[in-house]
């Protein structure tokens, strides 16, 4: 793991790219397959608000297979699955979708969805990202698809699935985000520009940290390189916050 990857706010694709070579190096982008913008535009009328820009370009470089990179774990997020989905009317094998959300990555224990719930008028506002079950929404993960889309890259680069995490710690309560990300930054983490109420993404040299926090719950996960040490914020935070080790 390294220090801080240089990016910048952007609804550009093109950016996104660099910062998937960047954090995986250019296998997963050189094996992703885009889609036809027939079948964008076909997605896109099925959805009764505006879809972000950003997604569409997504679905035009990484839509038909994104490469080994999930848009969201444990779902199916290829532009065939989706087309099929909104074709059917809502494929049984899936549950059904909160009202006012339209999905874009699919799972048979729940998946996530656009919510346009907070939108004034079909084309004003972002939607947020949430994660939902059934018809019911889980929590929001994201504060618009641009936040969401590079933190999921993180994720994944900094905490594949193999990783061992050096910090995992929980709570039952949600924890206000700004206070923890304070917290972590007097220990000389620096927080990426994507990082919003839902999920903050920082890193150090050589360790990288993760918070999550929804309606009822809060969790950070760290991973440290060999060599590096995540003792100090780890304890820190155990002191400060209502959080406890996982599994104890």
């Amino acid at each position: 793991m390294a220090a801080l990857i240089a990016t910048q706010p952007s609804d550009s694709i093109g950016d996104f790219i660099s910062f998937v070579v960047n954090l995986f190096g250019r296998d997963v982008y050189a094996t992703r397959r885009g889609t036809t913008s027939a079948q964008v535009a076909t997605l896109a009328a099925y959805c009764p608000y505006q879809l972000p820009k950003l997604y569409l370009d997504y679905l035009g470089e990484f839509g038909a297979d994104a490469g080994g990179f999930d848009l969201g774990r444990g779902t199916e997020s290829n532009i065939e699955t989706l087309l099929a989905f909104n074709e059917e009317g809502m494929d049984p094998q899936f549950p059904d979708v909160p009202e006012k959300c339209f999905v874009f990555a699919l799972g048979d224990e729940g998946g996530r969805a656009f919510d346009f719930s907070a939108c004034e008028a079909l084309s004003a506002n972002e939607p947020k990202i949430v994660r939902y079950y059934e018809a019911s929404i889980d929590y929001h993960v994201a504060r618009t698809f641009r936040n969401y889309l590079f933190t999921e890259a993180f994720l994944q680069a900094r905490f594949p699935r193999d990783v061992l995490c050096t910090c995992r710690l929980t709570s039952k309560q949600r924890c206000r985000m700004q206070d923890l990300t304070d917290a972590t930054m007097r220990f000389g983490f620096r927080p990426y520009w994507f990082s919003d109420e839902c999920r903050s993404c920082l890193e150090r040299d050589g360790t990288s940290l993760v918070i999550t926090s929804g309606n009822d719950f809060t969790i950070v996960a760290g991973a440290a390189a060999e060599g590096a040490t995540i003792a100090d914020v780890k304890s820190h935070l155990l002191q400060t916050f209502p959080l406890r080790e996982y599994g104890l």
